[in-house]
């Protein structure tokens, strides 16, 4: 089995708030990375760039509307030979939603899986970061 790195994140929005926040592109775009496109269907494809200009791409691998979705993604210049799986799961919780996210790094013959475990923990970091001052504004936000 390849490493994976996992994170989990509760939030103050329901499940179906979050589900959107996860695969809907205006809502991507205010947290996951600047420029987000995403076909949220098997088989759908999906790029994102960060601020940096790094691009990545996607394929939909599986999905569970409103719980699961599992994507291959790998940095555009690497090309898909490259990806690494990621898992994110949406589950209910008390007063809100569990967004957990499991990336299986890729496999390489020449991979220093410790820097890529720990450049995909410092992503993650910040990309849930993000995800939670989102939701923290919007809930201060007058309705």
């Amino acid at each position: 089995m390849l490493p994976a790195v996992e994170r989990s994140l509760d939030l103050d929005v329901s499940p179906d708030e979050l589900w959107r926040a996860i695969t809907d592109d205006a809502q991507l775009a205010t947290w996951f990375a600047p420029e987000a496109a995403l076909d949220a269907r098997v088989g759908g494809s999906g790029r994102f760039v960060d601020d940096d200009g790094v691009a990545r791409r996607a394929v939909v691998g599986e999905l569970e509307p409103g719980h699961r979705l599992v994507l291959r993604w790998w940095p555009d210049a690497d090309g898909p030979a490259a990806a690494s799986v990621v898992t994110l799961v949406v589950a209910p919780r008390p007063g809100g939603a569990q967004l957990r996210v499991t990336e299986h790094l890729a496999a390489s013959a020449r991979a220093d899986y410790g820097a890529l475990a720990e450049a995909s923990r410092r992503s993650w970091t910040w990309r849930l970061d993000l995800l939670l001052l989102r939701v923290a504004v919007m809930a201060a936000a007058p309705v």
